[in-house]
């Protein structure tokens, strides 16, 4: 599934379905100025071609294998490849969001 189409499908959902919902208890749509919703609209014009190779900290790049939306092995190596310094982890029993589904583990 192409990523593109993924995060435009969530922009939309944000600005026309999301807003339908005022009507349920306690949910509130998204700030349209918030920087959660800026990062994921502005996504697909950001250049993220960045020069990596300069960067002199040390990176961790973790990947949680049942990410069916973004998690593409090559990509993944591609960057690492990149990155002077980093140390690579996966996360198997994990998907896209590392933070919630493990936070023991990151």
């Amino acid at each position: 599934m192409d990523a593109d189409l993924i995060v435009g499908d969530l922009v939309h959902l944000l600005d026309h379905v999301a807003p339908a919902r005022d009507d349920i208890a306690g949910y509130r749509a998204p700030d349209k100025t918030s920087g959660a919703y800026r990062l994921l609209a502005d996504t697909l014009d950001a250049d993220w071609d960045l020069p990596y190779e300069e960067l002199t900290l040390p990176v961790l790049c973790l990947s949680g294998l049942q990410d069916r939306v973004f998690y593409d092995a090559a990509d993944v190596q591609a960057l690492a490849a990149r990155l002077p310094d980093h140390r690579l982890i996966d996360i198997p029993e994990a998907g896209h969001m590392l933070a919630v589904e493990c936070p023991t583990r990151v």
